[in-house]
């Protein structure tokens, strides 16, 4: 017997699911029509297919929201930094040693105690000193470089400010610390010595770093002729094993009287004054001018002679800066000159 039309109707529908076809309506599961053909299993699994896909489409919208929040966030922080008023120790030193210094400024800078942790570099490299050292002396002193006794307006203070590569800084000349060696120093400042390129070339990290070579041979000659200079006296406490303080300046040496143009910087509190030629004769002031100092470049070390791969002295002498260019890290002063600080009531006895 030939089946009927609704049951061969049926018959059709099963057979259908039985091969696989696929339902011609994307938004029904694989299998179902929308025929009337109602089934339990069908229910079932259209059911399923739908739930999974509210699952998703929440998943992503959720997503979405927390990108959103996410983005508007970071936005906004970064309208709040740029709003926000420049502050730290190292931007009010920028800012005062750019315009008119006075020396109460320069005091309380040199009186910060350690370096501001988010504070940038100033220099192209790393830090080339222990991170933390202090903008001054390590130990405190009371030799004749406190100031005790010296205060009166009457005292010399002159203060150099020069430019290097890795930053400027600012130098307290103390002709009362060393009349002679001050003189010198002041002499090389106002003839032009340092716009010949000063290399910062024996640069040992820990100890010292000395310069005073001019990169002008020509230049170096004209102050070779004009000679040495006597030693002056040394007030350093020779009973202090650390006399030598962090940012002190003196002159080289080879014997007695024998200071010349070259000098050096103390890195740290060093053992360093026995030799007669060993006479601070100023001192760097300002968290700024140590922050420079620790940026000078050390990689090459000491001079050949103690066992370094600095660059040696006499060729400095002769070749000048065309030598210096096989050492690209080198850093440099590139020029100094005097700077007018006013003097107030409120310096007395303090240690400029």
């Amino acid at each position: 017997l030939k089946p009927t039309g609704p049951v061969a109707m049926t018959s059709d529908v099963r057979s259908r699911r039985s091969v696989g076809i696929e339902s011609p309506d994307p938004e029904l599961p694989r299998g179902c029509s929308d025929d009337g053909d109602d089934d339990g299993d069908c229910g079932t699994l259209y059911m399923a297919w739908w739930r999974s896909g509210v699952r998703l489409r929440l998943v992503l919208l959720a997503g979405a929201v927390l990108t959103v929040a996410l983005i508007i966030g970071c936005f906004a922080i970064s309208i709040a930094a740029k709003l926000a008023p420049a502050g730290g120790i190292g931007h009010e030193s920028s800012a005062k040693l750019a315009g008119e210094t006075t020396v109460e400024q320069l005091l309380a800078l040199s009186s910060v105690p350690q370096w501001p942790t988010t504070t940038p570099s100033p220099s192209r490299r790393p830090l080339q000193q222990d991170f933390g050292l202090p903008p001054g002396p390590e130990q405190p002193t009371h030799n004749r470089a406190s100031g005790e006794g010296l205060g009166s307006q009457a005292t010399p203070r002159t203060f150099v400010q020069c430019a290097t590569t890795a930053g400027p800084i600012t130098i307290n000349v103390r002709k009362d610390w060393a009349p002679l060696g001050a003189e010198r120093f002041l002499d090389m400042v106002q003839s032009g010595f340092f716009s010949s390129k000063v290399a910062l070339f024996r640069s040992i990290r820990g100890f010292l770093c000395q310069t005073g070579i001019a990169g002008d041979p020509t230049v170096y000659n004209t102050w070779h002729q004009k000679g040495k200079i006597q030693d002056d006296p040394q007030w350093l406490d020779i009973t202090d094993q650390h006399r030598m303080k962090r940012g002190y300046i003196s002159f080289a040496g080879s014997g007695k009287d024998s200071r010349t143009t070259e000098f050096f910087f103390a890195f740290r509190d060093l053992g360093l004054g026995t030799s007669p030629w060993e006479v601070p004769f100023g001192s760097l002031v300002g968290e700024e001018s140590f922050r420079t100092m620790d940026h000078w470049y050390t990689g090459y070390g000491d001079i050949p002679a103690f066992g370094g791969h600095a660059p040696e002295q006499r060729r400095i002498y002769s070749e000048g800066l065309k030598y210096l260019e096989d050492f690209p890290n080198l850093d440099y002063i590139t020029s100094c000159n005097v700077v007018d600080v006013p003097l107030s009531s409120t310096t007395k006895g303090l240690n400029l």
